[in-house]
């Protein structure tokens, strides 16, 4: 058991010297999205995808997709500079999150915090 821990510490530390830090996503050369306008510009015709779940945002404000084959439904609009969600899984309300969009090409992120959150990545598909 020691051992191990030892050497998930010494990987860690050595992935840490190895690896290039992260770097935010405005670096990446995404693109932040700023409005209603650009996000439905960048979604027409696509969804985005995670492990076991997929999202469709229509012009109307309203989200469709599946988590882990169950419906997912809600609705979305844009305030100050961010996407904001309401999603129901089944019946559960998930509340209300907001974040900021950058996105390029097949990647799209949803950052919260106005941007300062942690990052969860999607990709875009084509429908």
């Amino acid at each position: 058991m020691l051992r191990t821990a030892i050497f998930l510490l010494s990987f860690s530390a050595l992935a840490t010297l190895v690896m290039p830090p992260l770097q935010p996503a405005q670096a990446e050369g995404f693109f932040t999205m700023k409005d209603r306008t650009d996000f439905l510009q960048q979604m027409r015709g696509k969804y985005i995808s995670q492990s076991g779940l997929w999202m469709r945002f229509d012009d109307l404000g309203q989200v469709k997709g599946r988590v882990w084959g169950r419906p997912l439904l809600g609705n979305w609009h844009w305030k100050d500079g961010q996407l904001c969600t309401r999603i129901f899984h089944g019946t559960i309300d998930q509340g209300e999150f907001c974040g900021v969009v950058r996105s390029s090409g097949a990647t799209l992120y949803i950052v919260p915090d106005k941007g300062r959150g942690e990052r969860q990545r999607y990709s875009i598909k084509a429908d």
